[in-house]
């Protein structure tokens, strides 16, 4: 069992090396689900932070998404970071900023622990070193959740909104209306704007997107502030700015009873909504996040029923608006062809590329499937060698096994000289006797018996002729008209009658004795007559 797990063990480890080397996605995945995490597109890699998942805990996990090559939505290529300084929260904010723009600055999120809720909820990640660092800037917001968060051209980070209970350090629970800015080039302080005439209100579960010098503040608890097919009220929903205009997708409803999974269009120019419908959808959900990626958005993760929580991400191409399972790094077209609200394919991107680079991934796979396989059959037979290898060690030394030339059997030579013995004629008569059987009958007999054992061979002397002696032999038991005797291994009886030869019978077996013998072994008489000498 141990050997099976470990070669089990190091075929995994064997695909995800070779898939490493060649680029292709990781064959499995262990990545947990969530919903209420970010996800910032910092140069080529999305980097998902926080949220909660299964068991209603906060998740320890930072990851991130390499969008710089294709891959499938079944097999993402997942990247897990140290977990050392890593904040954990809900319904934070995380944006892309910095001097060169390769940081993320995290803000807010509730918490577990309310000692955790009075410290600084402002994180930065550099993604160049890979490091968290907590700074401690004076008269910043407190610490707040289910706010909205965007970075303007100038590297200016604006917060928005936002609610505060207990799990954010504040002694009552409400929503506000803030907007705060926080410069991320160097982060030196914060600045607010408490009041502000023709502001949304009071938000909480909103989003933001900044055009050129403008912040758009969607859902919450008022949006009819469009005309159009205004899509319906609804919070924890994702957005997207494609050139000019707002895609949003998903959410629930303010009492979470329902989930959202269409797509809607915010024209920022008319300032009017418009319905997209999609093909191949996937289910319903909020608590979600979407990250535009050229001409692909990336939704990842999300609440998909009451206690239901999905670890996949799905790709929605927004120039044919269908959910594909591959995703294909393409160019956002600079024109308005996408947002004409029909299911076309723009032109100016070359899908016939896209399919090759999909057939090349495909062939990736098949390549490094069998190449596994191949490697994984020689492993186990490395395996096999090396424990035959060692169990016939231990039989050696144990003294189960010999080990040299193969044992020959030679018999042992008898040390007494053999006898030469003379041919002598034999009758073999089956039921019938001839005439010199009937000239034995008429002689007087002289009776003898005697009992051989081992290499001892009593005899009695001839006192006259010789006279016949019939022995019968049924199994292990023998005996003779004249003298009876039972033969085991190594014994046996001799008869005695005149002068005999010496002849063998068995296994250091020797009898002396002249006369007839017969070997009766039912349901056949065998006999037989010596010639006399």
């Amino acid at each position: 069992m141990i050997v099976i797990k470990i070669i089990i063990y190091f075929i995994f480890f064997l695909l995800n090396f070779l898939n490493l080397i060649l680029g292709a996605p990781i064959l499995t995945t262990n990545i947990s689900p969530r919903w209420g995490h970010t996800a910032t597109l910092v140069g080529t890699r999305i980097y998902f932070i926080g949220g909660r998942t299964l068991g209603n805990v906060l998740a320890t996990e930072f990851l991130s998404l390499d969008v710089s090559k294709s891959f499938t939505s079944l097999q993402p290529e997942w990247f897990s970071f140290n977990t050392v300084g890593v904040p954990k929260a809900l319904g934070h904010t995380a944006v892309k900023g910095g001097p060169n723009n390769d940081q993320i600055i995290i803000f807010g999120g509730s918490v577990d622990d309310p000692v955790t809720a009075l410290t600084s909820s402002l994180y930065v990640y550099d993604t160049v070193n890979d490091v968290f660092t907590n700074p401690k800037l004076p008269y910043g917001p407190n610490r707040r959740y289910d706010h909205s968060a965007v970075t303007s051209p100038s590297g200016k980070m604006l917060i928005y909104g936002g609610y505060v209970d207990q799990w954010t350090g504040s002694p009552k629970a409400l929503m506000t209306s803030e907007l705060w800015e926080l410069n991320t080039i160097n982060l030196n302080t914060w600045n607010g704007f408490p009041s502000i005439s023709n502001s949304p209100g009071l938000r909480r579960s909103h989003t933001a997107s900044i055009i050129e010098n403008k912040m758009y503040i969607l859902g919450g608890v008022v949006i009819n502030t469009a005309t159009g097919d205004v899509p319906l009220p609804r919070r924890e929903f994702s957005s997207v700015v494609a050139n000019e205009k707002i895609i949003i997708y998903g959410g629930t409803d303010v009492s979470r009873s329902e989930l959202y999974g269409d797509i809607a269009i915010l024209d920022t120019n008319t300032w009017t909504w418009s319905k997209q419908e999609t093909t191949n959808s996937p289910p319903n959900r909020s608590g979600h996040t979407a990250t535009l990626v050229g001409a692909n958005m990336i939704v990842a993760f999300g609440s998909t029923g009451s206690s239901t929580i999905d670890s996949s991400i799905y790709i929605l191409n927004i120039i044919n608006w269908s959910w594909d399972t591959q995703y294909v790094p393409m160019e956002l077209p600079s024109d308005d062809s996408f947002t004409t609200m029909k299911n076309i394919t723009n032109p100016n991107i070359n899908r016939k590329n896209n399919a090759n680079n999909a057939d090349t991934t495909r062939i990736y796979l098949i390549v490094i499937i069998v190449l596994a396989v191949v490697c994984g059959i020689l492993f186990i037979i490395i395996i096999w060698y090396v424990i035959y290898k060692l169990i016939d060690d231990y039989k050696i030394r144990a003294g189960i096994h010999l080990v040299g030339h193969p044992y020959e059997s030679n018999p042992i030579q008898s040390a007494e000289p053999q006898q030469p013995t003379r041919p002598r004629p034999a009758f073999l008569c089956l039921g019938r006797s001839n005439k010199r059987d009937k000239h034995y009958s008429t002689q007087s007999t002289q009776s003898a018996q005697g009992l051989v054992n081992n290499y001892s061979i009593p005899t009695s002397p001839s006192t006259g002729p010789s006279t016949p002696h019939t022995m019968t032999m049924n199994n292990n038991r023998y005996s003779n008209n004249s003298g009876s005797g039972t033969f085991n291994r190594h014994s046996f009886a001799s008869g005695v009658g005149g002068v005999g030869g010496i002849g063998n019978i068995g296994p250091f077996t020797r009898f002396s004795g002249v006369g007839k013998v017969t070997f009766s072994d039912q349901p056949e008489m065998f006999q037989y007559s010596p010639e006399s000498e």
